[in-house]
Formats: structure tokens, sequence, C-alpha cells
């Protein structure tokens, strides 16, 4: 009885004491995906090649995370454009909330099964959640095609 109680003790202070996180994936479209350097993309359902690949987290975490609900739009893209991401992102808030999408910005997209949504703001790279990303991980100015 009294481990059941310490189990739970614990588990429930480690919840309490969770962190943001966020792992960003710099996307290759040129690469051949492989096992633990790849990340799935919900709009063609494959997986795609990663080039890097960086864990964040504290204040920065927070930082992006919020600019994710403020820009990742509830609107469905209605435009004639594919999706071809940069970013594979993985966001995890600390009430258990967790995003796994990948981010456009030549199209400002981001994806759920099948849909493609938008993205708000600027179109390209000086868009304000690209800015952000890039000083984690930069991007090449081949990996897009805006400049």
């Amino acid at each position: 009885m009294k481990q059941l109680f310490l189990i739970t003790a614990l588990l429930a202070l480690n919840f309490l004491h969770a962190e943001e996180r966020v792992i960003l994936h710099l996307l290759d479209p040129e690469g051949s995906p492989v096992a633990g350097k790849q990340f799935w993309i919900d709009w063609n359902d494959e997986w795609m090649a990663v080039a890097e690949k960086k864990e964040i987290r504290s204040i920065e975490a927070k930082e992006i995370i919020n600019l994710l609900a403020a820009m990742l739009l509830p609107d469905e893209a209605t435009h004639f454009c594919g999706h071809s991401p940069v970013y594979g992102i993985e966001a995890f808030r600390a009430d258990g909330v967790e995003l796994r999408t990948s981010l456009c910005f030549d199209c400002l997209t981001w994806v759920q099964p099948n849909k493609r949504m938008s993205i708000s703001g600027e179109l390209g790279l000086s868009n304000l959640l690209c800015v952000q990303l890039q000083k984690h991980i930069e991007l090449k100015v081949e990996a897009s095609n805006s400049e």
C-alpha cells in the first residue's frame, strides 16, 4: 500500500513539474528515409528523411508552443498548392497536449491527416514562426523556394 501511494505521488509530482518541450526536425526532401532519421508526413502518408534534429526545452520551447497556438489556424487551406514541408515538429505542453505536424512556408500550410491547414503570417522564410524555428535549426536557402 505504501509503495502504491509513493508511486502515485511520484507520478503526480512528475506531471506537475513537466516542462514544455519541442522536437524540431529539419526535413530533407532529397534524402532517403531511414529508421531513426525520418518524420511522418500526414498530407501524403509517407516518411520523409530528416537532415537534422534538435530538442528544445524550457522558455524557448514555451515561446515556440505559444507561436504554434497563435499561428496554426484551424482553417483548411483552399489554395491549390502541394505541401513541401521544411520542418517537422513535435510539441509537448506541460499539461500533456501534444502536436505532431509538418510545416510548409512556401504555401503556409501545416497538416492533419489528409488535410492542409493554414498558417498565418507572411509567406516564405520571413514568416514569424519560420524565423523563430530558424534560431534553432537554420534553413538552407535551397530548402525553400520562397525568398
